[in-house]
């Protein structure tokens, strides 16, 4: 392997001391970007990676900030990456997840119509799940909805078993954990801030901390996350795809609290619903899941992780302009209760505790994974991801890998 002249930094993070040369940069630091780096040391386990993330903390942006769902690929277009790799995407990850004691659980899902016009809705997405070949998918009765969670009102549902949560800060550890073990290079604090991409290589100009160093490699990756398209028009001015930040925000409770907010750990989301003012690349409206809710771990006294009484609302998503807004004009917590009520009924303003909030990439214009080489640097691969990102990480990392290899 290539020596490259390195010092011990804070928090046992590498900083490069000089001009070097290696084989693959990877920009960003999110679950993507560790499970691309992870995969592709798998493949080429001698070449030298590099990741650089701009802020203080791996997976600091949507990797940190999200619901933790493992998705089961019921919304996504056939056919699309998304379909795709967030089915492959979900079985690797368990077995990732089982393999190295990170807790991961099928809590399975309810999607949920509550009127006529939104079975109709449902009746499409049933067939999605055929179509995609979600495992054990199947349409439910209001009947049996009440049996799995016996406070939640519908008229039907789409009941998906493999859907489930995973911890994803343990995850992005363990990748981080794994990816030093196999000697690759992450940079925090490390803002890429120029990238000059020639025929046969690239060379990346860094900022870590004020200082400026460059860095010359046959690859490079962006998987910059929020910032993909800054990213790849600094890698080629004609890249089109162009992100706009959709803001997600999360409130708590817990079920204990009275007996008609009671669940049994299911995740259960809404029929889906569009975003206005996004499309995709036919014109029609995007659509999201909507507010929905989600069980979250809990640690014991002995560090054993288990489904515990606290559980997500959220996310509450509208679309912003500024990627770094987390916080301002936050949403009251009656809209939280006005979006859940028509299918779980018993949630009170009283109930609800502010949590996290956290901005998810939405595409202009386009409706699934940005997993190509540039049109014009091909030695550039392009790696933009919303939702089921997390899911299909590892599924993701290994389509790059396969792509460079």
């Amino acid at each position: 392997m290539k020596e490259i002249k390195i010092e011990v930094y804070l928090k046992k993070w590498e900083r490069m001391t000089e001009e070097v040369e290696v084989d693959a940069i990877i920009v960003g630091g999110g679950v993507i970007g560790l499970s691309t780096a992870y995969q592709l040391l798998d493949l080429k386990p001698d070449y030298v990676v590099a990741v650089f993330e701009k802020n203080k903390f791996i997976g600091d942006e949507q990797s940190g900030r999200n619901s933790g769902v493992l998705h089961a690929g019921v919304t996504y277009r056939p056919g699309s990456l998304k379909a795709q790799l967030s089915v492959v995407g979900n079985k690797m990850l368990k077995e990732f997840a089982y393999e190295n004691g990170i807790p991961c659980t099928e809590t399975g899902k309810i999607t949920v119509a509550t009127n006529q016009e939104e079975e109709k809705t449902l009746d499409y997405y049933v067939a999605r799940t055929a179509a995609n070949g979600v495992p054990g998918a199947r349409k439910i009765s209001a009947r049996e909805v009440r049996e799995m969670e016996p406070n939640v009102d519908a008229r039907c549902a789409l009941y998906t078993p493999s859907t489930g949560i995973i911890d994803a800060a343990a995850y992005l550890k363990k990748l981080e954990s794994l990816l030093k073990k196999k000697n690759a290079l992450l940079f925090c604090d490390s803002e890429i801030v120029a990238i000059s991409a020639r025929d046969k290589d690239v060379v990346a100009t860094v900022n870590q901390q004020g200082e400026v160093y460059q860095v010359k490699a046959k690859y490079l990756v962006n998987s910059a996350g929020l910032y993909g398209d800054v990213v790849g028009k600094m890698i080629n001015p004609d890249f089109s795809y162009q992100i706009k930040p959709l803001r997600g925000e999360y409130l708590k409770f817990n079920r204990r609290s009275r007996s008609d907010i009671w669940m049994n750990g299911m995740n259960v989301y809404p029929t889906p619903k569009i975003i206005p003012g996004i499309f995709d690349q036919d014109g029609n409206p995007k659509r999201m899941a909507g507010t929905h809710l989600t069980p979250i771990f809990e640690y014991n006294e002995g560090g054993e992780a288990n489904i515990g009484n606290t559980f997500f609302v959220g996310p509450l998503g509208h679309v912003i302009q500024d990627k770094d807004d987390y916080n301002r004009n936050r949403r009251p917590k009656e809209e939280f209760i006005s979006d859940v009520k028509p299918f779980f009924p018993g949630l009170r303003r009283e109930d609800l505790e502010e949590e996290m909030t956290g901005i998810q990439v939405k595409l202009l214009n386009y409706d699934d994974f940005v997993i190509e080489p540039d049109k014009r640097y091909p030695h550039c691969i392009h790696a933009i991801a919303d939702s089921p990102g997390l899911t299909s990480s590892l599924a993701i990392g290994e389509k790059i890998a396969k792509i460079i290899k």
